[in-house]
């Protein structure tokens, strides 16, 4: 079974990272969402991508250099505003499996917090391309799940093999259960690499020209899509 991953909701229809956006791909009937994390100036847990608020707001300026009072006033499109972690949470836990990205350090010890406060579900997870910040959320918490998003691109013929091996290691080292490529970069031998060492691959990101063929034959057992309605075939036939 492959998992469709609503990419920061349904982003690619409504505001992303939004309340609206999560609340309607939920409603579409997918099984997972993926979402961002970042703190405030004073602390507080906020679901948004970007270093800085300017591009998916009316606001400028970096996360780490605002108040929450101050982002919860910025327009995140269609009248949405950045949410909270805990509201996100709220909203999705119970509903669809939620995959949480860190952005930036120093916040691993309170999303282990968040990750006891709702149940220590396995369907609740958190990825990042920085190993370093996965081993610290470990730490944290023994039993929390995570995934190594991968970022390397240094696929060339003859190498896929070799690569999966440096990437599964790395996973390895931290203890994540599943690993993340780029979708553009997966090929089968990557993919027998991966499942050999009893790893789910995940892969990010999918656009909407990619067919359900494609995805099949690439072996991955999960995917990010900013559009999810342009595979249900994936979900609605549970």
């Amino acid at each position: 079974m492959v998992t469709v991953i609503a990419h920061r909701g349904w982003s690619g229809k409504y505001p992303e990272n939004t309340l609206l956006a999560f609340r309607e791909a939920i409603r579409l009937g997918v099984p997972a969402v993926e979402m961002d994390v970042q703190i405030t100036l004073e602390g507080k847990l906020v679901v948004i991508h970007d270093a800085l608020v300017d591009r998916t707001t009316n606001g400028h300026g970096a996360v780490k250099d605002l108040t929450f009072a101050q982002i919860r006033q910025l327009d995140a499109g269609q009248g949405e505003r950045i949410p909270t972690l805990e509201e996100v949470f709220d909203l999705c836990v119970g509903k669809v499996a939620l995959q949480v990205e860190v952005k930036g350090t120093g916040i691993e010890h309170m999303l282990a917090r968040i990750w006891e406060k709702y149940g220590s579900r396995p369907d609740v997870y958190f990825t990042s391309f920085d190993s370093g910040t996965l081993a610290q959320i470990k730490k944290s918490q023994p039993n929390v799940p995570i995934a190594l998003l991968d970022s390397t691109g240094l696929v060339r013929p003859g190498y896929q093999e070799e690569l999966a091996k440096k990437i599964v290691q790395q996973a390895r080292n931290v203890g994540a259960f599943a690993i993340h490529p780029k979708f553009a970069i997966i090929s089968r031998p990557l993919a027998q690499v991966i499942h050999a060492e009893k790893l789910l691959l995940k892969a990010w990101s999918v656009n909407r020209e990619v067919s359900l063929d494609q995805i099949r034959a690439s072996g991955v057992d999960g995917f990010t899509t900013n559009w999810p309605d342009q595979y249900r075939d994936f979900f609605t036939k549970l």
